[in-house]
């Protein structure tokens, strides 16, 4: 009795393994919902039928009989639920397949090799813990290395599509050793070595072909990047060229407008100087930012936009280096910008807009945001992304390479489309721990050749400075050292990498502790979010920035951005009076009777204000769409803020506390006449 318990045990892993298998590498087509209820019906009607035999006295039998009673029924159902194409399912179940094989051809070794040695309810046991601990390797190595690889392939072209014959011939091998009911010990290890290969050969492919359709697709960018920057030189070249001989003919111009002032002609002096002033526009190039491939397709689309009858309006905040790479990001920008005109192509005329912000001012993140005139409804599906119909014009990669791209550096897009107006959002991330990567080798290289010189200098002069200037000494003593920690760890696509600096000094103590604080908080809002189960991952980036360690204050910000099917961001400030060696409050920076609360409060109200009428920014203030309780009414007493580098007091809010998430984290610089430290 407990042989045939351990065995049907055994059989159910490997039928969970199969299920876990098909579910994770088939893209699903209906909600969650559905999902389960098709499966779950599936699976049970399976074990009811199982359950008839074995009480009909052929138990046995129908555990011989599971491929045709339970694995072929949950194949069909995975393929109807699933929205990939018969290939693709056949490539899943091929390879869930393969998995289950090996788990099963594993046990029957395992009891020809050691069952007439050892025996009993122990020897059970064990060979059952022993299949459940396979399973779960297998798992973690379809889910972790398998999956991603797979998507890529059956995303791609039909050539990659072919690969999804290879792991084919693993079914009808499952089926041949099923048939051989009694074969040789030998015979299952050479057969067990055959499945393996498979896997491994079939995972490689997978693999590689992955990376081969990755690189083809950054051809394509860089392509297209070159491409936009080849017109925008065209332009330019075009510019000068016009700037050349407007510059030369501009005397005669003077000539004439001279001629027609003496013979007071005032409006045809000002036609005269109109049509030189749209002259002057046609010859004057437009830089919207120092990066040049990012300037040529911004250029491109803002181009097209004004032909096209298309009011645009943009801010743009991009500096000349950036810590991805081009490609990706101009990929994103042009295919934001160009579903956008398409869009507004559909509109009436006199309702065409897009609203345009490129921003990477805060050098933690770039957040890519466009807003266009939408005509209709935009069906948005279940990874986020609106329903389109298929390019036909070969322009652009699509939302979803799209998507992939912002994925590779922890970010995120967001799609919406509400009262006429189409809503795209991505933001990227930087490596926390640097720049771009393409930069670190010439980085070390620079450190390395530099140190040295850069190290006996600095010796040389310190001890010279503390020898000839006491004052000097003094003033040292009193400046905090900081040593940066890392903090990384991580499951599956769930990631927490955090900087936080350790001081050294005088009343550093307080300082460690509330880097502690932050650090232990933002591992809690982590651990909270990835146990929610978010789909596809979680990751949090947590760093600071020292803004003023001077004789009398040390002003720093911790901040950390969450990322869990959307973004978030908040931080946490700490100000340091190292004369009394408290952690200063807000309210300690005025005197008792000031009511400070109400003046700042104030102040930030006038800035919010200004912002949304001149800025285009957008504050829960009164005037607009947000309720009463929604709208800022003032500062709380233990809000949050830090002494910026020129000694003035910044107010901080997190994310989403007083404005949408688009304006991220706000920050409102207070005047001199609210608080200024002088730094003496």
């Amino acid at each position: 009795m407990l042989a045939f318990v351990t065995t049907v045990f055994s059989e159910a892993v490997n039928f969970v393994l199969y299920i876990f298998v098909c579910l994770t590498l088939m893209k699903p087509r209906f909600s969650f919902g559905a999902r389960v209820l098709s499966c779950g019906l599936t699976i049970l009607c399976s074990c009811g039928a199982v359950a008839v035999l074995t009480l009909l006295g052929s138990g046995m039998a129908a555990l011989t009989l599971l491929p045709l009673i339970a694995y072929l029924p949950f194949s069909i159902c995975a393929f109807i639920i699933s929205e990939g194409s018969l290939f693709e399912a056949a490539a899943a179940c091929s390879i869930a397949a393969l998995t289950a094989l090996i788990v099963k051809l594993f046990k029957k070794i395992m009891l020809s090799l050691f069952s007439q040695l050892f025996s009993g309810v122990v020897f059970d046991i064990v060979v059952a813990l022993m299949v459940l601990i396979l399973a779960a390797a297998e798992s973690f190595i379809v889910s972790r290395y398998v999956r991603k690889p797979f998507e890529v392939c059956t995303g791609s072209d039909v050539k990659s599509r072919m690969l999804v014959l290879i792991p084919a011939a693993a079914l009808s091998l499952m089926i041949f050793v099923n048939l051989n009911s009694l074969p040789s010990t030998m015979t299952l290890i050479i057969i067990l070595m055959i499945v393996v290969s498979f896997f491994v050969i079939t995972s490689r492919l997978f693999i590689y072909s992955a990376k081969i359709a990755a690189a083809d697709e950054n051809e394509k960018k860089l392509f297209e990047s070159l491409n936009l920057q080849r017109k925008n030189f065209e332009q330019l070249s075009q510019n000068v060229d016009s700037e050349r001989v407007y510059r030369h003919d501009m005397r005669h111009h003077l000539k004439v407008l001279s001629g027609m002032a003496q013979q007071s002609k005032s409006a045809e002096i000002l036609e005269y100087i109109e049509n030189l002033n749209d002259t002057a526009e046609l010859c004057t190039p437009e830089i919207f930012c120092k990066n040049p491939a990012i300037n040529a397709v911004i250029s491109e689309y803002i181009n097209r936009a004004k032909n096209n009858g298309c009011r645009i309006e943009y801010k743009i905040f991009i500096p000349e280096e950036l810590p991805f790479e081009l490609p990706d990001v101009c990929i994103i920008l042009s295919n934001a910008l160009e579903n956008a005109l398409n869009a507004c192509e559909k509109s009436p005329e006199d309702k065409r807009y897009v609203k345009f912000l490129a921003d990477f001012s805060d050098d933690r993140k770039l957040k890519i945001s466009v807003r266009n005139s939408c005509l209709g409804t935009v069906e948005i599906d279940a990874d986020g992304l609106p329903v389109v119909e298929a390019r036909t014009d070969g322009h652009g990669i699509g939302l979803r390479s799209v998507k992939k791209t912002v994925e590779k550096y922890n970010g995120f897009i967001y799609c919406s489309c509400e009262n006429g107006e189409f809503l795209f959002c991505a933001e990227v991330f930087r490596n926390p721990n640097g720049s771009s990567q393409s930069s670190k080798k010439t980085e070390q290289k620079l450190k390395c050749s530099k140190a040295l010189p850069a190290l006996l200098t600095s010796f040389v002069c310190a001890i010279g400075l503390l020898n000839f200037s006491p004052e000097t000494a003094s003033a040292l003593s009193d400046i905090f050292s900081v040593d940066i920690k890392t903090l990384s760890y991580g499951w599956g696509d769930n990631v927490f990498n955090a900087q936080y600096p350790e001081f050294s000094g005088d009343n550093s103590e307080k300082l460690n502790q509330a880097a502690e604080d932050f650090i232990s908080e933002a591992r809690e809002n982590f651990q909270k979010y990835a146990l929610q189960k978010y789909e596809g991952y979680v990751a949090e980036d947590a760093g600071y920035r020292i803004i003023i360690n001077d004789r009398k204050y040390l002003s720093a910000r911790f901040y950390a951005t969450i990322n869990a099917g959307g973004s978030m961001e908040y931080s946490r400030c700490v100000v340091l009076d190292k004369e009394s060696g408290e952690v200063l409050a807000l309210s300690d920076l005025f005197d008792e009777n000031y009511n400070y609360i109400e003046e700042i409060s104030a102040e930030v109200l006038s800035q919010m204000e200004f912002g949304v009428q001149y800025m285009g920014a957008n504050y829960f203030i009164p005037g607009g769409i947000w309720s009463d309780d929604e709208c800022f009414k003032e500062i709380s007493p233990d809000q949050e803020f830090y002494l910026n580098s020129d000694g003035k007091l910044v107010i901080v809010f997190d994310e989403y506390t007083v404005a949408p998430g688009t304006e991220g984290s706000p920050e409102f610089v207070m005047p001199d006449e609210i608080f200024r430290y002088n730094g003496n």
